[in-house]
């Protein structure tokens, strides 16, 4: 996996950041992780990179890929509709 890079949705766990699930009150009022989520671990300990996380819907609640907080990704393929999936772009 060398060479090649990912970005983790804002619900998985990263040492010494917080979690937000892209919601600036739960951001503001959790603390940073302890630990980072395995999924993250497997892939940096593949070789991959993790260059951010995703905007997700807030509190994965949603299935469009819109977000009230930081925006509504554009969806590359139609960019006259929502993006869909919980998952949005990277920040």
């Amino acid at each position: 996996m060398t060479g090649l890079t990912f970005a983790a949705k804002d619900i998985l766990d990263v040492a010494g950041y917080v979690t937000g699930a892209d919601n600036p009150n739960w951001k503001a009022t959790h603390e940073p992780a302890t630990r980072t989520a395995w999924a993250v671990n497997t892939l940096v300990e593949a070789g991959a990179t993790m260059v951010g996380k995703t905007i997700t819907d807030e509190l994965t609640r949603g299935i469009f890929g819109e977000n009230a907080h930081y925006g509504t990704p554009v969806n590359s393929r139609a960019p006259d509709r929502v993006p869909g999936g919980s998952v949005g772009r990277q920040r």
